[in-house]
């Protein structure tokens, strides 16, 4: 891994839809992914590893929401996109912390999800993405 190429975070707690992002959309040609389950993850993961250069995160999740995670991220200057299922919801709590971040609904469009990842990043995709990829839960 990071020979050149972006380190992306990955927290989902959905298992089928984060080993999709994963496989499919981040871990291609542009990308090292890290998938985790939970921010719990995510913080120990942080603490331990060298800095990403971009988090993706579920915006809802078991133990702590993406929003805390977001701002521990954004204060650190770490690029944040956030996904969620409860798009309005994530946006109006958000908008009460004053957390400014990419919001991307779900169903995720991997283009679209690529597309976001290298405005964030200033990259650019090589590969032929999927149609979008549904949560299972």
């Amino acid at each position: 891994m990071r020979k050149n190429k972006p380190l992306i975070l990955l927290v989902e707690d959905d298992h089928d839809l984060r080993k999709q992002l994963a496989g499919y959309i981040l871990d291609e040609e542009t990308y090292d992914v890290v998938a985790l389950a939970d921010a719990n993850a995510a913080y120990t993961w942080l603490k331990d590893n060298p800095r990403p250069d971009a988090i993706v995160s579920d915006y809802i999740m078991d133990t702590i929401k993406g929003d805390a995670l977001a701002e521990t991220a954004l204060k650190v200057q770490i690029p944040f996109l956030m996904i969620s299922g409860s798009e309005d919801l994530a946006q109006e709590e958000l908008k009460k912390k004053g957390i400014i971040v990419v919001l991307m609904p779900k169903p995720v469009d991997p283009s679209e999800l690529c597309n976001r990842l290298d405005q964030l990043l200033g990259t650019k995709h090589k590969n032929q993405l999927p149609p979008k990829i549904k949560a299972t839960a």
